[in-house]
């Protein structure tokens, strides 16, 4: 079974009819669809000259998250230069995930890990839906880092957590004081 799927799509540029070729292929279950460059035949030879898509499993989790959160690490410098530098409560609280995640995952390849791992830990978590949330957002950070190593492997897409609070100055009707509520005739 080949892994890349490849079609064909007519556009219509300056008045002309144009046919690209493309291909796509499904990573962690996402339909990742690339336009075949200067592709004017049936392009199979072009597509089975691609790297096979494993190409992400030689990289571990723990290669990618352990330097993450460090105030020198390559990650915090890319974080600055893109504008979203952390303060050093966030980069503490950064670490700690990232030291969970080598704990539960750190020997299995990044390519590996699935969405329903990470949810059914966090299921099982006994915290608040704002900590599963950054959580969360710490492990698609993680993907995004990966990058860097040399793997390219879309982000998938994790379940929104409820966050468990509610704004202190909004009163509930049960928390409404009945007294306010009679006129003063």
């Amino acid at each position: 079974m080949n892994e890349y799927h490849v079609f064909r799509k007519q556009r219509v540029k300056n008045g002309r009819v144009i046919h690209k070729w493309y291909y796509y292929f499904v990573m962690n279950g996402k339909q990742v669809q690339k336009v075949c460059k200067g592709c004017q035949t049936k392009n199979e030879a072009f597509v089975a000259k691609l790297p096979k898509l494993s190409g992400g499993d030689a990289v571990l989790v723990k290669t990618v998250a352990k330097t993450m959160f460090f105030p020198e690490s390559g990650h915090m410098k890319w974080r600055v230069q893109l504008g979203k530098p952390l303060d050093p409560n966030s980069m503490q609280e950064g670490r700690a995930i990232m030291k969970k995640v080598i704990e539960q995952w750190g020997e299995k390849p990044l390519s590996g890990l699935t969405v329903k791992e990470v949810g059914k830990y966090l299921f099982d978590l006994k915290r608040s839906g704002s900590h599963k949330q950054d959580f969360i957002s710490k492990v698609k950070e993680m993907y995004r880092e990966a990058y860097w190593h040399r793997c390219n492997i879309p982000t998938p897409t994790f379940p929104t957590f409820v966050k468990n609070s509610k704004k202190g100055d909004i009163f509930t009707a049960k928390e409404f004081p009945r007294s306010t509520l009679k006129c003063n005739t």
